[in-house]
């Protein structure tokens, strides 16, 4: 399973947020189809084989798109402030 820290959780939903998304939409890490072999978030209502990421309080929160679960398994999910206020997610190993 996919690790997702405070600050990035915190990050997720401020995006969900701003975009003022209908229930049941939910910001999904998905393979990306721009650039081979990368990843990147859409937002989405999921699918059956997609894994929820609950936070501490058991509310939904992240998808994990099916392609993509096993890839990211044992890797944490983190979010840093840059100078330029740009948000950086950074995905690594524990």
């Amino acid at each position: 399973m996919l690790s997702v820290t405070d600050s990035a959780k915190e990050k997720l939903r401020e995006a969900l947020e701003n975009e003022k998304v209908d229930d049941g939409t939910f910001v999904q890490i998905a393979t990306s189809f721009s650039t081979p072999g990368g990843i990147g978030f859409v937002l989405d209502k999921g699918k059956k084989r997609d894994k929820m990421i609950k936070d501490g309080d058991g509310d939904k929160f992240f998808l994990l798109g099916s392609d993509i679960h096993t890839v990211l398994t044992g890797m944490i999910l983190d979010y840093n402030n840059l100078r330029n206020e740009e948000m950086q997610f950074t995905i690594m190993e524990l």
